[in-house]
């Protein structure tokens, strides 16, 4: 996936009116100044989306183990549901 992002960013690149060459040495800093910055913006999401997944995937583990407890309840429909279900 890493590799398919990297060749369509290369292509969008590719399609860039102004050719690098043509920056002066202020603006070639400035723009890593700014490559650098949005690069720990990323690592900072990329970091926060891992934090989310683990406590989705722990939700989704504490759901389940509810879920398989629930299923071991004893219920028949003859008998009122449990306040929970109402």
């Amino acid at each position: 996936m890493t590799n398919d992002l990297r060749k369509q960013a290369e292509a969008k690149l590719a399609l860039s009116p102004e050719p690098l060459a043509a920056t002066s040495p202020a603006e070639t800093q400035r723009l890593l100044h700014e490559l650098r910055v949005h690069q720990i913006e990323l690592e900072m999401q990329n970091d926060e989306l891992r934090k989310a997944q683990t406590e989705i995937e722990a939700g989704r583990v504490r759901y389940f183990d509810l879920y398989d407890a629930r299923r071991d309840w004893s219920w028949k429909p003859t008998s009122p549901p449990p306040p929970c279900w109402v």
